[in-house]
């Protein structure tokens, strides 16, 4: 099963699983069908249908609302990527092969500077890269929130978490601001909370 067909393509001197990356006007020109899930593309030739299947792995390919919690827990393995913090850990398909694995765990550790394990690894990031500014109007007057309540649980992670940031100069104190927004506290699932700010003012 034979088609030929013109493409204008780009060629990469770069390490990589595929042999050729097929974009969407190649895929017109062939006018083939491409399943994603089945990881096949189908098109017609002199001689009938042409079928390309795909050979890849997932990392995880079940998903807990599909199988129910122990299902899905039977499914994955946990690593601990630094002795440092065990409680930190990521989660990978158990089906994957053991050269994928450690494939996989070699980059990891590899990468490992990447990571952010506490508060102070986000530090020392230059401000070239992580500072931005509010696109607002010169005529728009700045919101200031009312202060909103908390309970007992959520002020004192609240606290703990602005302490934490305070530390290792992440934030700063600043008083009298134009602008104010109040933080909101999101339970996590391992009964802890996430300080996150509600920006809806900004709109």
């Amino acid at each position: 099963m034979v088609q030929t067909i013109e493409l204008t393509f780009t060629a990469v001197r770069a390490p990589s699983k595929y042999n050729a990356i097929l974009g969407r006007p190649g895929i017109g020109d062939l006018q083939a069908q491409a399943s994603t899930p089945h990881g096949d593309l189908v098109f017609q030739t002199p001689r009938g249908l042409a079928w390309v299947k795909s050979s890849y792995e997932v990392v995880l390919s079940i998903s807990k609302e599909e199988t129910g919690r122990e299902l899905w827990e039977e499914g994955i393995e946990e690593w601990v990527l630094t002795e440092r913090f065990p409680e930190q850990t990521i989660k990978v398909g158990r089906h994957l092969s053991d050269k994928c694995k450690s494939a996989l765990k070699e980059l990891l550790l590899f990468s490992i500077d990447v990571f952010a394990f506490q508060h102070g690894d986000m530090c020392g990031i230059p401000q070239s890269l992580s500072k931005h500014r509010l696109n607002t109007h010169s005529w728009v007057k700045p919101a200031k929130q009312k202060k909103r309540s908390m309970g007992a649980n959520k002020r004192r992670a609240a606290c703990k978490e602005t302490r934490k940031l305070l530390r290792v100069g992440i934030v700063r104190e600043v008083r009298y601001p134009s602008w104010i927004a109040n933080p909101v506290m999101v339970s996590k699932k391992n009964g802890g909370w996430r300080m996150c700010i509600d920006y809806k003012d900004l709109k």
